[in-house]
């Protein structure tokens, strides 16, 4: 497909580490001058988002290369687990938190002109709400990235007002919904789907024990629920994913080998799927 006079929303999905390979399709849209009006994401994909939305691509290859083994949000796995076993989460946020106050500031997006949304659940009525930039809202982008963010049972819920949020994830994961919403808004004609947690592994065995049993059980429901909305798109919308399914625990592989595969592998496909349709 030729992109050029396109006007492109840009839709994100979460899945943890395997977002870098959202990464990859951006660097080749942008290198191909591709004209974003629009950037949604959820959970690992709301911040892939917000650095879209700011015109800031250098800033985002900077985010994703700053990860390394000795600096990773589950270094304290599996013991801070049990450390954690009667509070919210796992880990501390706080990591987390001080990525998005470095490298994401909605001012910027703002004098970009690119719309910018994110999904978030509402633990305490246990609904999705959204959330998109405007003037009014300004003063509560950071509480909606980090809100989008927060995984369940990994990292605390976000207080925002009197109700808990956590994880968009857990009610829409690909905000293509979202994105159609708002496009009185962000006048796009068309929509490019990135589903990086494309989860399923090879056949499971005969002979597997209880753990890959269970592990296989947890893929199933994220798969499921990814492709959910995926399987019938409208002419206007592209689905950009990767080939093959990683597994539930290539979503805590920060390790920068894996992150630039990822990377690498979206840029791949981005460039195999507009250069042949």
């Amino acid at each position: 497909m030729n992109i050029k006079g396109k006007k492109i929303s840009l839709v994100l999905g979460g899945g943890g580490a395997l977002a870098a390979f959202e990464v990859g399709v951006i660097r080749w849209l942008k290198e191909n001058n591709a004209h974003i009006v629009g950037s949604y994401g959820t959970s690992a994909g709301a911040l892939n988002s917000a650095l879209l939305a700011q015109d800031d691509y250098k800033g985002l290859e900077a985010l994703w290369g700053s990860f390394t083994e000795k600096k990773t949000f589950f270094k304290q796995w599996p013991l801070g687990i049990f450390q954690s076993y009667w509070k919210r989460a796992a880990l501390n946020p706080a990591p987390l938190y001080k990525l998005i106050e470095k490298y994401t500031d909605p001012s910027k997006i703002l004098r970009s002109g690119i719309r910018f949304g994110a999904i978030m659940t509402n633990m305490s009525l246990g609904t999705k709400e959204s959330y998109i930039l405007s003037k009014e809202n300004l003063s509560e982008f950071r509480k909606a990235l980090e809100a989008s963010s927060a995984v369940q049972s990994i990292f605390p819920p976000v207080q925002i007002n009197d109700y808990l949020y956590g994880d968009g994830g857990l009610t829409e994961n690909v905000p293509l919904e979202l994105a159609k919403k708002d496009i009185s808004n962000s006048n796009a004609d068309l929509f490019v789907v990135i589903s990086c947690s494309k989860v399923l592994d090879p056949v499971l065995p005969a002979n597997a024990n209880y753990f890959r049993y269970l592990i296989r059980t947890i893929d199933i429901l994220l798969n499921d629920r990814e492709r959910s909305g995926l399987d019938k798109l409208e002419p206007d919308t592209i689905l950009i994913e990767p080939d093959k399914g990683s597994g539930f625990f290539s979503i805590l592989d920060t390790r920068q080998e894996s992150l630039q595969k990822l990377i690498g592998l979206g840029y791949d496909r981005a460039k195999t799927l507009f250069q042949s349709s």
